[in-house]
């Protein structure tokens, strides 16, 4: 599947997903609108998404070593 239209579709949807409610958060962060309390509640979020990802990085299996992609683009 690696390389293929389907593995890429696959990749887009992950990062979509992963991204999608990081983003947001960040966003609201970053709008400097919110008391005290809700700025706290922000950063739990933020820390909970980051700490889903993270976790989604560390279940992918090993990268290819790098003379694999030397040797591939000689």
């Amino acid at each position: 599947m690696r390389g293929t239209s389907a593995a890429f579709a696959e990749y887009e949807a992950t990062r979509l997903d992963l991204s999608r409610i990081l983003l947001q958060v960040t966003d609201e962060i970053a709008s400097l609108a919110w008391t005290d309390a809700e700025v706290q509640s922000l950063h739990r979020a933020f820390s909970a998404e980051m700490s889903r990802e993270l976790r989604a990085l560390a279940a992918l299996p090993p990268a290819e070593p790098a003379a694999t992609w030397t040797r591939l683009a000689s």
